[in-house]
């Protein structure tokens, strides 16, 4: 029986396979080619570690994606609360305190 996936799911990402740690075939073929068993150990070890760092990227990205699409959800559920209540939405950034516009201001503000 086959497996399906939920129309919501994410596609599967083609996981690409990692590079092989093993020596070219023969000594003779390594020493044909002038590099050591060590610097084909390293070279294997970059790569492991990019493909590492691709796919980390790829689920991070798909993390961005995921949030971006929740706070665009969230942004029109509050646009039809504020339409249905009749009011007008405001941005707390665009609020502005005459208090925080003075020139010296060193971070700290007292009332008396």
């Amino acid at each position: 029986m086959s497996r399906t996936r939920s129309t919501g799911a994410h596609p599967r990402a083609d996981v690409p396979k990692p590079p092989s740690t093993r020596p070219p075939t023969s000594s003779l073929d390594a020493s044909r080619s002038g590099q050591s068993h060590e610097v084909y150990v390293q070279i294997a070890n970059l790569q492991m570690a990019k493909v590492r760092q691709q796919r980390i990227r790829d689920s991070l990205q798909r993390q961005v994606e995921s949030c971006e699409q929740e706070i665009a959800s969230l942004e029109q559920k509050i646009q039809a609360l504020y339409e249905q209540a009749g009011l007008e939405p405001t941005d707390p950034d665009d609020r502005t305190d005459p208090r925080l516009d003075a020139e010296d201001d060193n971070g700290f503000s007292y009332e008396y």
